[in-house]
């Protein structure tokens, strides 16, 4: 799949947010692309006019019981000349999500999903970019930060279970990503993501935190890099998923707070 359009990698964060339209879409093909990522692509001709900024997700209406239930996906790659768009899963837990990942399969249909949705995309008006988060945050982080133009001035620090269940980074980031590891810990936990949060350089100039992952740990990560002298209006903070809880109808979490 080819990459975005310089329209989607060029937009600014005080341009106005593209407008959430319907699709009725088809899945193309499912692999996994690590021990913990399933990939799915997804096709529409109605695609070849999305409007969209990395970062962005779109929202599945899925089947929960007798209910219906939304869950949300970051678009890791759109090619829009195709009209097709990825998403990668993380495979864990045992909800709607977690269930229809597992069973997706190329040639079922989804209807009325909702794209683009989500307010969090890059700042260009910053020196520096610093990404964290856990599995659930590498489709937006990747996707964020390869739209950058400069390597240099972009970190990104994930959080897997184990070294080999970390995907290899989009090109050019070979040197910007960071991957943390809790050694058979479970998933947010937040130790090791608020570790390497202690450890990460904050460049001369300004700078912008993108936090995303489990909804108490993106929190402590938010108030150590508070503490470290970054402002509120510095950090872009979003929880994907809370520890023992299932995400609301609409695709998140309960707030933490």
């Amino acid at each position: 799949m080819s990459a975005d359009s310089p329209d989607s990698r060029e937009r600014t964060a005080t341009a106005p947010m593209p407008v959430p339209r319907r699709f009725d879409l088809e899945i193309v093909s499912v692999e996994d692309w690590t021990q913990t990522l399933r990939r799915i692509v997804l096709r529409a001709e109605s695609l070849r006019q999305l409007d969209y900024r990395p970062g962005q997700d779109l929202m599945l209406k899925l089947e929960s019981g007798r209910d219906t239930v939304n869950r949300r996906y970051t678009i890791r790659r759109a090619d829009l000349g195709r009209g097709e768009v990825e998403i990668d899963v993380v495979r864990h837990g045992s909800g709607p999500g977690a269930r229809w990942a597992e069973s997706a399969r190329p040639g079922e249909r989804l209807f009325d999903v909702v794209a683009p949705r989500g307010k969090i995309t890059i700042d260009r008006g910053v020196d520096w970019h610093l990404f964290i988060g856990d599995e659930t945050a590498i489709p937006a982080m990747f996707h964020m930060a390869e739209s950058l133009p400069d390597p240099r001035k972009v970190r990104v620090l994930l959080e897997v279970g184990r070294p080999v269940e970390a995907p290899p980074p989009p090109p050019g980031l070979d040197g910007a990503v960071h991957f943390v590891h809790r050694s058979g810990g479970p998933p947010g936990a937040d130790g090791p993501l608020l570790a390497a949060a202690a450890g990460a350089p904050l460049p001369a100039g300004r700078g912008r935190a993108y936090i995303a992952g489990e909804a108490r740990t993106v929190l402590a990560v938010r108030d150590l890099l508070q503490g470290r002298g970054l402002t509120r209006d510095q950090m872009a903070v979003k929880a994907y998923w809370r520890r023992d809880q299932p995400n609301l109808d609409r695709g998140e979490p309960d707030s933490a707070e």
